[in-house]
């Protein structure tokens, strides 16, 4: 899954590199991105936008709007089937940049610390989403999931899961929403492309201060979000 991630990109560089249309909002940084944090998105139409959603949706199984866990992924393999998903493929496709993320290798214990996976160029990663303006537990309307695949050759041996990384010339085909839904669901395979490197963080200690709120350090290990 894809529990914690990481935004040290400028703003500046997220717009040259989606070309996208910048929105005046404040959006969660730094090292230590987690679940219900407001996050930057960039969503399609006439052409790219940033926006801001929360990261993660209430499942609407979850009887009220306070109650229950919100799912954080969606798995690829299953997107046009779940019905809490197969209706936003068609027109509510979105990516969440990154500079890259954390994964907590099987055979460590809980709490432990993360795996950080980037590109090996610093490059920005475009992971796959959906969004829904479905009501959140917090009262939030607008919120999104990250949507993850098969493991890359070299993140396998430390997950069976991965963020679903679209190349740069993916993107616009994601966004589009004249894509079909089989010909965006075909994007969203194991990657493939740029390198990709795996720095453990065994000496690395993040603080609250650095995803600028109140959070638990991405050492904790996650074992309060979902994925479907």
């Amino acid at each position: 899954m894809c529990g914690r991630y990481l935004l040290t990109h400028s703003a500046a560089d997220i717009v040259a590199f989606f070309r996208a249309i910048p929105a005046p909002a404040e959006y969660a940084s730094g090292g230590n991105i987690s679940p219900t944090q407001q996050i930057v998105v960039v969503t399609g139409g006439d052409e790219p936008r940033l926006t801001t959603m929360r990261w993660g949706m209430t499942p609407p199984w979850s009887g009220t709007r306070n109650s229950g866990r919100p799912i954080i992924n969606a798995r690829s393999e299953t997107v046009t089937q779940k019905p809490m998903f197969r209706d936003l493929l068609p027109t509510h496709r979105c990516i969440v940049p990154a500079s890259g993320y954390y994964e907590w290798p099987r055979n460590r214990p809980p709490r432990s610390t993360p795996f950080e996976i980037a590109f090996d160029d610093g490059n920005l990663m475009a992971m796959a989403a959906l969004w829904t303006n479905a009501p959140t537990s917090d009262g939030q309307s607008t919120s999104c999931v990250i949507i993850t695949t098969a493991p890359a050759p070299e993140i396998a041996e430390i997950h069976d899961r991965m963020p679903a990384l679209l190349p740069q010339a993916a993107v616009e085909i994601w966004l589009d929403q004249k894509t079909s839904v089989p010909d965006a669901v075909a994007l969203l395979r194991p990657w493939q492309y740029d390198r990709l490197t795996a720095t453990d963080n065994t000496r690395r200690s993040l603080s609250k201060a650095e995803s600028g709120e109140n959070r638990a350090g991405v050492s904790q290990q996650l074992d309060l979000w979902e994925d479907l």
